[in-house]
């Protein structure tokens, strides 16, 4: 990502911010190795979510076996070269698990491209971060998820894999949506007094 993104922080739970990155292995765990992933014919074979050309980019080395592979060390990659390169730990409640899974998904690029063309800002390279912070404070964070998965989705069905992967990914893009706007909805609630 390289520079920090501005984005939108909600009035709210704040505390419930704090650190989703448990619950997004846990749910891309359970997403890549669930019985609709092994029906998936355009998923490469993976172990704890990272698949063999991941693991040998990661390590520089070729021939590196998948079954060799610990969770420790997959979730691992998962922080550094998804997490890390959205740089979630910034984010809001909700975009931080959106983030990372559309990193994950696609690569880090594709994440901030579709950030700023969600808060209306297409074909702009390096936006003001104050211009970024205005569009961004209109917005709620489940709205700037919502307009980013029709994003992602336009990407998707341009796949040539589209026509026999309709069905596995069309579900697989609904879970991670409605889990982030339920995380960034969760988070917006005030506090319940005590």
């Amino acid at each position: 990502f390289g520079r920090p993104l501005v984005v939108s922080y909600e009035s709210g739970n704040f505390e419930a911010m704090k650190d989703n990155f448990p619950k997004a292995i846990e749910w891309l765990l359970i997403d890549e190795s669930g019985e609709e992933a092994k029906n998936d014919p355009s998923r490469p074979l993976k172990r704890f979510g990272v698949s063999l050309k991941q693991l040998a980019a990661w390590t520089g080395r070729i021939g590196d076996r998948l079954d060799e592979l610990s969770k420790a060390d997959a979730i691992a990659f998962l922080r550094v070269n998804c997490w890390n390169a959205v740089r979630a730990d910034d984010l809001p409640s909700g975009l931080d698990y959106w983030f990372f899974d559309i990193c994950y998904r696609f690569d880090s690029a594709s994440c901030r491209r579709w950030y700023l063309m969600a808060l209306g800002l297409d074909g702009i390279r390096e936006p003001d971060p104050k211009t970024v912070s205005a569009l961004a404070s209109k917005m709620t964070t489940a709205d700037i998820i919502r307009q980013m998965d029709v994003l992602v989705r336009r990407r998707l069905k341009v796949q040539p894999e589209w026509g026999e992967c309709a069905h596995w990914w069309t579900n697989r893009a609904n879970r991670a949506r409605d889990r982030a706007v339920k995380l960034a909805q969760t988070a917006a609630q005030p506090q319940a007094a005590e």
